[in-house]
């Protein structure tokens, strides 16, 4: 969705329906709402300079760095929300570029072999946390 709001209450609206301005808003639908941010994975967050979700990619963003998380943030100069859409674009491509290169990376990664069952306690114990 391209939007030419500044503040993006409709697209959240449309988005949340009946939850939209309530507590039971699933931290999964709006992941900043989220208290407690440690131990989440690396992140890519891109965003451009004239998206309604500017200020919200941001603020996200520094809360996974200030909770560890190794976090990577990209804003784009001129790129709305959306941007993606349109391939001919200069900053359509650089916007993809990055993503695609993050990702790549983080598949090139060395990893450390994670168990089966330190994965389930990890899984359900949060499973119950609505804060997260």
């Amino acid at each position: 969705m391209i939007s030419r709001r500044r503040h993006p209450r409709p697209v959240w609206r449309s988005y949340l329906g009946d939850l939209y301005g309530t507590p039971e808003v699933p931290v999964y639908a709006a992941p900043a709402r989220a208290t407690d941010l440690a131990g989440l994975p690396a992140t890519y967050i891109c965003v451009g300079n004239v998206d309604g979700f500017r200020d919200d990619a941001i603020a996200y963003a520094t809360r996974l760095n200030q909770a560890g998380v190794p976090t990577e943030l990209h804003v784009y100069a001129g790129a709305p929300h959306g941007v993606k859409r349109f391939v001919e674009v200069p900053v359509a491509r650089r916007y993809t570029d990055g993503i695609n290169g993050w990702i790549g990376a983080q598949l090139e990664a060395p990893r450390a072999p994670v168990h089966v069952t330190e994965m389930a306690s990890h899984v359900a114990g949060r499973r119950g946390d609505r804060s997260r």
